[in-house]
């Protein structure tokens, strides 16, 4: 073998670009893409941090909720209190009031039998009932 032939052999042609071409672009593609896709997520994760120090902004109003939960829990007892004695006091008129309705009842009843008797309307006055004995 001549220094020629083996100069020959050993020397080849490749036309790399014009065959990886569309390897390339699919590559630049992706690279494009990716470029896009992370400079999304970096705005997406900027508006979470700027949405989160909001929050956390709003929730710094929330230290005094124990204190103010409590307040609340306080005056609710106390409310239930004087609806208990309201409701205590109303239940002691109506007894009241229903003795003195049963007391003018039996005043009525007995002036009104008086004036009969006086009258001559009635001639024999109403016995009282007894009660009768209680069961053993």
């Amino acid at each position: 073998m001549t220094n020629e032939d083996f100069s020959r052999s050993t020397s080849q042609t490749i036309d790399w670009l014009s065959r990886h071409a569309v390897t390339i672009m699919a590559v630049v593609g992706i690279g494009a893409w990716f470029g896009t896709w992370q400079t999304q997520v970096n705005a997406q994760i900027l508006a979470l941090q700027e949405a989160s120090r909001t929050n956390v902004a709003a929730l710094r109003d929330l230290t005094n909720v124990p204190y103010r939960l409590e307040q609340a829990e306080g005056a609710l007892r106390d409310t239930n209190g004087r609806v208990d004695n309201l409701s205590n006091t109303l239940i002691g008129q109506l007894d009241l009031m229903r003795r003195d309705v049963n007391r003018l009842t039996t005043t009525v009843e007995v002036l009104n039998s008086r004036v009969g008797l006086l009258t001559g309307e009635i001639e024999d006055p109403k016995q009282r009932r007894s009660r009768p004995p209680a069961s053993e």
